[in-house]
């Protein structure tokens, strides 16, 4: 049970945050969806039986940059029980127009056949769970536009990579990091990053003896000392 709500409107994340020991004074937060960078999703696992969305915004902050990876994150995060009724993969596909495609009509997915919908992993574990590190696009386009549905119709999946159990995808929007966790799996993390907040990126070649491995970094816009680099080894 909580005091505090949150809308989705056609054009901004409404939270209504309840303050107070008697609640009487209310804030009312708005994240229009024009200023969210970043956002992700996280499904249920098996022992723990919540579901998290957290939206990355413009303009929010919890204070200077600090180099403490302690500090607290500016996301907005928001805990659902999982037989409360909400779908979060659902709220993803939301998201996915109003950021991606704003004005656009969504577009109606066809409902999974059964089995295809335990937290969406049946098949795309199978995917990953493979031995190369770079993965067939199109293979990975097929999937996550089916099972479950996290990329929009029209977009398209330029490169994809592997890395234990996690993969990471760049598409022609954004890009998507998939950070499977648990024993079983069956707890996903879905990350969006828009390319729009990325400010920096730079690409390291291998080493001539011990340091065999390539070298992807990325840096956003998001004020957070863990969360403004995104690195990625090949």
């Amino acid at each position: 049970w909580t005091r505090d709500q949150i809308y989705f409107t056609s054009r901004r994340i409404l939270m209504k945050d309840k303050q107070g020991f008697t609640g009487s004074s209310v804030a009312w937060k708005s994240f229009p969806y024009s200023g969210i960078k970043a956002f992700a999703v996280q499904t249920a696992g098996t022992f723990d039986m919540s579901m998290e969305l957290s939206v990355w915004c413009s303009g929010i902050s919890n204070g200077g940059f600090d180099r403490d990876s302690m500090m607290p994150s500016p996301a907005m995060s928001v805990s659902f029980k999982r037989d409360g009724g909400v779908d979060v993969l659902a709220l993803q596909r939301f998201l996915n127009n109003q950021i991606f495609n704003p004005g656009v009509p969504p577009q109606e997915i066809a409902p999974q056949p059964e089995g295809m919908g335990d937290a969406g992993t049946s098949e795309f574990l199978d995917l990953i769970m493979g031995d190369a590190k770079a993965i067939d696009p199109k293979i990975v386009q097929m999937q996550l536009q089916a099972d479950p549905p996290i990329l929009l119709p029209d977009e398209q999946v330029d490169m994809a990579f592997r890395c234990g159990r996690d993969t990471t995808v760049l598409t022609s929007r954004r890009v998507l990091y998939i950070d499977v966790q648990g024993l079983t799996g069956k707890r996903v993390n879905y990350r969006s990053y828009a390319w729009s907040c990325i400010k920096a990126f730079a690409v390291e070649t291998p080493g001539a003896f011990l340091d065999r491995d390539c070298e992807l970094a990325l840096w956003t816009t998001i004020s957070h000392v863990s969360e403004n680099r995104f690195k990625l080894d090949l």
